[in-house]
């Protein structure tokens, strides 16, 4: 039953179900048909981009039901992004933002997932989607200091690292990889202040605009901000910035608001299930 209330809660507050709701009810439905019929399913996506899913795939559904399951930081992607730009997808899980920033940008993408059927999941759709040139992908989790860590398999998107974990995994830091990144987009269960501790040579690159966060308390913002980068939100219609003094939903980070959104404004329109945005 709460499962059931959190989905009519997720719908209901969705833009694009907001502005579309027969149709977005529809391919709901349809998926919850199509998906316990078969145990994987490809769906087409957006601008001639797949997704290899299955049932309980959390992320990346919500991307079938809703064109970008993030709708307004997924957005922010595809309108900061450019062709040949470097994308850092820390918890990339299946893949969704690696296929939207390579797939349909045309960006490079450094991609980091340490969980075993999340990364097997990741595989599969940068091949459908023959974006081997374009994706590197790193099966390690991201933290303050290289070495290793326990990690625990969760379902969907809730894998993280924990000393509860069962299974050691590698760990790097974003400044042993990364080089000029333009986005980094991080969603790893709480992980995201070790990673940013390990990222302080990255941060100060001239290349990065923007970086996604699912977790940004005051931690966060405090070593963001000695960084420079300030905490937004973003819509993707008027394709405006605001500042967010919240801590609910993720957080768009800025060093520079303005630049960021002239690139906004100038990025071409993207046809999401038909929304133009």
């Amino acid at each position: 039953m709460q499962a059931l209330l959190n989905a009519a809660t997720n719908f209901f507050r969705h833009p694009v179900a907001q502005r579309m709701p027969l149709n977005t009810a529809m391919r709901i439905l349809r998926w919850q048909v199509i998906c316990r019929r078969q145990e994987v399913v490809t769906v087409h996506w957006i601008d001639g981009t797949r997704l290899i899913a299955q049932r309980g795939m959390t992320g990346l559904t919500g991307n079938i039901y809703y064109g970008l399951h993030e709708f307004h930081e997924m957005a922010a992607v595809l309108h900061i992004l450019r062709p040949n730009d470097v994308f850092a997808d820390v918890g990339a899980n299946a893949g969704s933002y690696t296929v939207l920033a390579a797939g349909v940008v045309g960006a490079r993408v450094d991609a980091f997932e340490p969980g075993s059927a999340s990364a097997n999941s990741l595989d599969r759709n940068i091949l459908i989607n023959k974006l081997q040139n374009r994706v590197r992908v790193h099966r390690m989790a991201v933290g303050a200091i290289s070495g290793t860590a326990l990690f625990i398999e969760g379902a969907g998107t809730m894998g993280r690292l924990s000393p509860d974990g069962k299974r050691n995994v590698p760990v790097t830091t974003l400044d042993d990889v990364l080089t000029d990144p333009t986005i980094i987009k991080m969603d790893i269960e709480g992980g995201e202040l070790n990673a940013l501790k390990g990222a302080k040579k990255t941060l100060q690159s001239p290349s990065l605009r923007l970086i996604i966060t699912e977790s940004h308390g005051k931690e966060v913002v405090a070593l963001m901000a000695e960084a420079g980068f300030s905490k937004f939100r973003y819509n993707a219609f008027s394709r405006r910035l605001t500042p967010l003094v919240t801590e609910d939903g993720n957080a768009l980070f800025l060093r520079d608001a303005g630049a960021a959104e002239q690139l906004m404004q100038e990025a071409g329109n993207v046809s999401v299930f038909g929304l133009n945005i």
